[in-house]
């Protein structure tokens, strides 16, 4: 072996070595990484959780609220939190846990990935509900207006949203969590439930559901949420089709008896892997969909692309 192709091969190797290195090094933080968020997550309450997602009780009976399970069709609920152990029970499965292992159940995925969805998630203080009496949800809706919030309006702006075009989807909603006063862009779902955002914080006001729009076209848009559906309205539609907004990944079963109904589908979800499994699970349902993220692929999401921040 000649001395230039020895000194080739040497500088590969330690290049492979490098890279080995660099790769265990990587592992271990990200092990340790998913240690430490583990112990913090000890510390999240799941019901709190739960409302983030916008899944509230359905009953609660002393220390136990429980809750349709929204990982499977359950149309007695017969999963159990117990707000005290902070431990979580499915009745019809046998099993049970804490918040991470809930987490793994509703997105069928792993510690990492359940990690990554749980940080995605504003905390909002549980409702307390029974099944006999609604009043009793600490979050109240004090009032609706029309958009014209300047706040909020400024809100839209750094996200690139124009409000004349917002106003027709979007609301000035005014409300109230244990007596503190808020308001936030308020985005209506099919069962009259609200997103929720502004420049700090978003959430959701119960019941959750998908939001739809019907034009009678033959084709339907998807989106995740309403910035990435109002993005589009403004920067990429050429002509009006119909369009679901899912308002949470844990929504995705719920649009797919609405989109069987479609000749043509297309999906403008996220590009992460909760946007992946979005459409995988509409995928595995039979649906048929034209994948649109490579538009906007260097972006999380399509509002992002033409957003102002």
């Amino acid at each position: 072996m000649s001395r230039v192709r020895r000194n080739r091969f040497f500088v590969n190797i330690k290049k492979n070595i490098k890279k080995t290195q660099n790769s265990a090094l990587t592992d271990y933080y990200t092990i340790k990484y998913n240690v430490m968020n583990i112990q913090l997550t000890k510390t999240i309450k799941i019901h709190e959780y739960l409302a983030g997602l916008g899944i509230q009780p359905v009953s609660i009976r002393g220390e136990n609220y429980w809750y349709r399970a929204p990982f499977r069709e359950d149309h007695h609920p017969s999963l159990s939190v117990n707000v005290v152990k902070n431990l979580w029970f499915d009745l019809g499965l046998g099993a049970g846990g804490d918040l991470v292992s809930l987490v793994q159940k509703i997105h069928n995925c792993d510690v990492s990935c359940a990690l990554h969805h749980m940080d995605k998630v504003s905390l909002l203080p549980a409702p307390v509900v029974s099944s006999f009496d609604r009043k009793a949800s600490s979050i109240e809706i004090r009032k609706v207006k029309p958009l014209q919030n300047p706040a909020l309006i400024k809100y839209l702006n750094v996200r690139g949203i124009d409000h004349k075009l917002a106003s027709k989807y979007l609301e000035d909603v005014y409300y109230s969590v244990n007596d503190r006063y808020y308001f936030a862009v308020g985005f209506r779902n099919n069962s009259k439930g609200y997103e929720l955002r502004n420049q700090y914080w978003k959430g959701s006001l119960a019941p959750k559901d998908i939001t739809s729009y019907e034009n009678g076209s033959a084709d339907c848009c998807v989106f995740e949420g309403w910035p990435d559906f109002l993005s589009y309205k403004q920067c990429i539609e050429l002509r009006p089709s119909d369009y679901i907004i899912l308002n949470s990944v844990v929504m995705a079963p719920r649009a797919i008896e609405p989109l069987k109904a479609y000749k043509n589908i297309f999906y403008w979800g996220q590009n992460d892997q909760p946007g992946q499994e979005v459409l995988e699970t509409l995928q595995s349902a039979g649906i048929t969909l034209v994948d649109c993220r490579f538009e906007y692929s260097k972006f999380k999401d399509l509002n992002e692309k033409y957003s102002k921040h």
